[in-house]
């Protein structure tokens, strides 16, 4: 028995309808379903017909599937009204595993649910059936996974891939060549966006001796540095030694009489302005990287898929493990990813734990992202 859909016009209180019916190939109608996109259509607004047709769709997917008769390990009921809490979510579930967006998931949960409530009320079904719909749960679970898989992993330089693209600036000149080392250095362990090099005044030479003074007492000790980004919000980043080192020499060392007013400049005096700098930066080291290299396929595929931004997706993960690593876990990711990497979402936060901890098999942090979910 299958089921189908089509739409038909009704007159009912005074004006002209259009519904949806649900029937099957020898022409039976499924009466409870029919009198509830009725009752839909009455309360969708005139001539649309849209919410209808979501119903109706979901509907007709729905009693297709508890209506199978084949013998390929099908457990559920024929009958709508025998249906059990767990071959519910066994249902939504199988949604979700063919693909469905969490919005239409989310629709045929609604669906389900007006429609048990109207069938009880109606005298249809005999009592009520209430359905945790707790696939929604397990939706959020698989989705973050596979967001921070195919999103964040996808994205994630490893450390040995980055100093390739380092070593193939290309440019001879000296300066150049450790200025635009900086700028790569400051979007993989700062995650700076690329316009955040030029705009702002983040890297005003005259504000970076402010921030790091040349003190050689305190040069060892942990340090953040302040960073403006998007809607001019403000965000303190801890900056590693590696690049504390590279930045001093820009500030007091071999470089100095090199730079005038702005870490990036053009020549000195004259600062960057292009957003697009970086970008272009990066895209150039990539290519003469794999100009002068054998590299597999799939690796080489990795390479033309990064871009800049790809370095700032790295440094959140790297991050998180920062987080979990330094002084037994003195740092919590949820409250400290969102300042450092100006985070306005924690389900952004939340995918880069889960990108880190998939990506070192972090099981307890699974866990307790599962519990969070929950």
């Amino acid at each position: 028995m299958k089921f189908k859909y089509g739409f038909t016009e009704v007159f009912c209180g005074g004006r002209s309808l259009i519904t949806a019916v649900l029937f099957t190939e020898n022409f039976t109608y499924h009466k409870a379903s029919c009198h509830f996109l009725l009752e839909v259509a009455k309360k969708s607004k005139s001539g649309s017909k849209s919410t209808v047709k979501g119903r109706a769709s979901d509907l007709t997917r729905y009693l297709n599937v508890i209506s199978k008769t084949d013998s390929s390990g099908h457990f559920f009921p024929s009958d709508y009204r025998e249906i059990t809490e767990s071959q519910m979510n066994t249902y939504l579930m199988d949604l979700v595993n063919n693909g469905l967006q969490d919005v239409s998931i989310t629709r045929h949960i609604s669906t389900l649910s007006e429609f048990y409530c109207f069938a009880y009320k109606h005298g249809y079904i005999d009592e009520p059936k209430e359905f945790s719909y707790s696939v929604r749960t397990l939706s959020a679970k698989l989705q973050l996974a596979d967001r921070a898989t195919s999103t964040i992993l996808s994205q994630y330089i490893q450390e040995e891939d980055f100093n390739n693209i380092l070593a193939h600036i290309p440019t001879k000149d000296m300066f150049k060549r450790s200025r635009n080392e900086m700028a790569l250095k400051m979007g993989y362990f700062l995650g700076v966006r690329t316009h955040e090099l030029v705009k702002y005044g983040n890297f005003d030479i005259e504000n970076l001796k402010k921030q790091f003074p040349n003190d050689k007492v305190g040069f060892y000790e942990e340090a953040f540095i302040k960073i403006t980004g998007k809607g001019y919000k403000r965000r303190s980043v801890p900056i590693s030694m590696e690049l504390k080192k590279d930045l001093f020499r820009f500030l007091y060392g071999d470089l100095s009489k090199y730079v005038g007013k702005n870490l990036f400049e053009k020549k000195k005096g004259t600062p960057m302005t292009s957003a697009s700098y970086a970008t272009k930066l990066f895209r150039s080291s990539v290519d003469e990287y794999l100009s002068k290299n054998i590299t597999p396929a799939e690796l080489r595929s990795s390479y033309n898929r990064w871009v800049f931004h790809s370095l700032r997706h790295t440094c959140a993960t790297n991050f998180v493990t920062y987080c979990e690593d330094m002084d037994m876990g003195r740092y919590d990711p949820m409250l400290s990813l969102p300042q450092w990497m100006g985070h306005e979402d924690d389900n952004t936060t939340k995918l880069y734990i889960c990108a880190e901890a998939l990506l070192f098999k972090r099981l307890e942090v699974i866990k307790k992202l599962d519990r969070m979910s929950i």
